[in-house]
């Protein structure tokens, strides 16, 4: 799966700096986005290194002599395991004309070295697993979490399997080689306790002594388990306010299906009859919206003041305030502790999250929102804002530019998106758009949504009835490695046809290699 955000943002980055750090979990997908950039930007192995790979490890064992000969795009994964080499970056980075794009498995703050060494020279991306706007089955997201291995396995119980040997080898292998001494039952005991102060106030004391550990101790390992991105730590936010106001975090579990697993909830019906149902739910919510909005952690608060009021999620960006409040319900309501966070932090507006595909306003700055429906409007709009601007610069026809620029303001001006599919034809190998059309006479009116093919494999499940009717065909389509796939049609077809087609089989056959995750 091609992740158009995350491609546009490095190159983006390297308009501005000559080192990129694209950084995340392990196993979120960052090898497989550099391997689509390496592709497109015509790398040569010999600028690619693993440091998983012992080969490539002892080529960097001078890594001056390594590098000094290198031009254009440098790929390092798994720069954690060699911190060393910040230094001969910086000095090539500021002599040479090469640029250095390093992936990593730890946050800056982690990787110390890298953010004092390249201080002004390294722009920095947080590559996320996947998240709603890239799903095609919300629950499945909920249930599974969004690394791409356990999302897109056949079934959940190979869903947590992978999950179950994932924690494993993260407490066995990668935390000790992050140069962390830390006993492996003891910091799965840690890790697992934390599931019961999953949205909730963090209480470092109360936890030291359940574990028999010191206050510092216990500090120390969250901050390694927030620097792998396995937590996000969520400050308090403080208003001038009279009122007495929560001071001590709350801290999340960032992956779902990784809470799910450390609580032994192997499925959907498990959660369903569990007492964290509610709370894993809410958890959930949060981070999805957190990468809706883009938000930076210095963004994100929650606000409470003792027994009086309180806001699950404060995002303070763009010069505006707006309030979340989470409710694994059906039927949300406006509270009192709302309207007094509306009034106390002059919040611009209230947005209520719940599991459902409707919105509808309670008041005037007061809006329910299903997650739902917000998955399938900024699934829609985004791919194809992203699709389009991260091609905008690449060798497209002038009249297929003329009808992205033209559809692009369609969007713009809010007009209603269709999810209508129908059956496409591709012939060799392009680029196609994949159009949601109404009844309209202007073709300009037939909204439609960019996609590469790979939008549309593993998980849409498709009955035989659909398939005797012509609605949806599961065929090989040549040239693939990761096939049958099947594919989803429409009234109008427009194809947008890339000159290097070359390049794009590579791209189109990565993609779809599940694998290569």
């Amino acid at each position: 799966m091609i992740r158009y955000k995350f491609l546009q943002l490095i190159e983006t980055h390297f308009k501005i700096h000559k080192v990129c750090a694209l950084l995340g979990p392990r196993q979120c997908g960052k090898t497989t986005l550099s391997q689509a950039f390496a592709s497109l930007n015509r790398i040569p192995r010999i600028n690619i290194f693993d440091l998983e790979n012992y080969s490539d490890l002892e080529r960097l064992d001078d890594p001056l002599l390594a590098l000094s000969d290198l031009q254009g795009f440098v790929v390092i994964d798994e720069i954690q395991y060699k911190p060393n080499l910040f230094p001969t970056i910086r000095i090539l980075a500021d002599k040479k004309n090469i640029k250095f794009l390093i992936l990593g498995s730890a946050s800056r703050d982690l990787i110390k070295q890298g953010s004092e060494t390249l201080a002004g020279r390294i722009g920095y991306i947080e590559m996320t697993p996947f998240v709603s706007s890239e799903a095609l089955d919300l629950d499945n997201l909920w249930v599974r979490g969004g690394f791409p291995l356990s999302y897109l396995a056949d079934n959940d119980e190979l869903s947590f399997l992978w999950r179950q040997n994932y924690v494993r080898t993260f407490l066995e292998r990668d935390i000790p080689k992050l140069g962390f001494s830390i006993p492996t039952t003891q910091l799965r005991r840690f890790w697992m306790m934390l599931c019961h102060y999953h949205g909730g106030i963090f209480n470092a004391s109360e936890l030291g002594k359940s574990l028999g550990i010191s206050y510092h101790t216990v500090k120390n390992y969250l901050d390694i388990l927030e620097g792998t991105f396995m937590i996000r730590v969520l400050q308090p936010w403080h208003e001038n306010l009279k009122k007495r106001q929560v001071k001590t975090p709350k801290i999340y579990f960032r992956d779902s299906g990784i809470y799910h697993v450390l609580l032994g909830l192997n499925n959907y019906e498990a959660i369903a009859i569990s007492p964290k149902i509610g709370t894993s739910w809410e958890g959930f919510a949060l981070e999805q919206i957190i990468r809706y909005y883009d938000a930076e952690q210095e963004e994100c608060y929650f606000w409470s003041s003792h027994n009086i009021a309180e806001i699950d999620l404060l995002i303070i960006k763009d010069g505006k305030r707006v309030g979340f409040e989470f409710k694994y319900s059906s039927t949300p309501k406006i509270t009192k502790s709302m309207e007094i966070a509306l009034s106390d932090l002059k919040l611009d507006q209230v947005k209520i999250i719940f599991p459902g595909d409707k919105a509808y306003n309670l008041s005037e700055k007061i809006e329910a929102i299903g997650l739902e429906l917000l998955r399938k409007e900024i699934n829609d709009i985004l791919e194809l804002k992203r699709f389009a601007e991260y091609f905008s610069d690449k060798e497209i026809l002038d009249s297929d530019k003329v009808f992205i620029d033209q559809c692009l303001t369609d969007f713009q001006q809010g007009k209603k998106i269709y999810k209508q599919q129908k059956i496409i034809d591709r012939n060799s190998w392009q680029i196609t758009c994949i159009v949601i059309s109404h009844d309209a006479d202007s073709p300009f009116e037939r909204h439609f949504v960019i996609s590469l093919i790979d939008s549309f494999i593993t998980e849409k499940k498709i009955d035989n009835d659909q398939i005797a009717s012509g609605e949806a065909i599961i065929f090989q389509d040549k040239g693939f490695r990761d096939g049958p796939t099947w594919r989803l049609g429409m009234n109008i077809a427009i194809k947008i046809i890339l000159k290097n087609r070359e390049e794009l089989k590579k791209e189109l056959s990565l993609g779809l290699n599940k694998s290569a995750f």
